[in-house]
């Protein structure tokens, strides 16, 4: 988050520096076959639900900015992994989705 002085501590910056050397590229392009460059470090357990891993590898991720400012944040806004699976069927509380009505 801007302004936030974790994000300027040497410890962040430290791990920040050696997940970016280790995987250049977006993780979650990567699931779908896409390179991309990662530009953002992201918590994967939010800081805030643990700050114990705040510092944890494997709790970081290297995304693009597009993944981690729209996809993962939007992800944390709903509390939720929506969108779309593999099958092309879409996630969450979509019509599709939904039971019929009396079943």
């Amino acid at each position: 988050m801007p302004g936030d002085p974790f994000y300027c501590s040497k410890a962040w910056r430290a791990l920040r520096a050696l997940v970016l050397a280790q995987e250049p590229h977006c993780r979650m392009c990567a699931r779908v076959g896409v390179v991309r460059p990662a530009v953002d470090v992201d918590h994967i357990v939010r800081r805030r639900d643990c700050p114990a891993l705040a510092f944890t590898r494997s709790n970081v991720q290297p995304l693009c900015q597009h993944c981690h400012r729209s996809i993962k944040q939007s992800h944390e806004c709903r509390g939720s992994n929506l969108g779309h699976g593999l099958d092309g069927r879409p996630r969450g509380p979509h019509p599709w989705n939904r039971l019929p009505e009396g079943r």
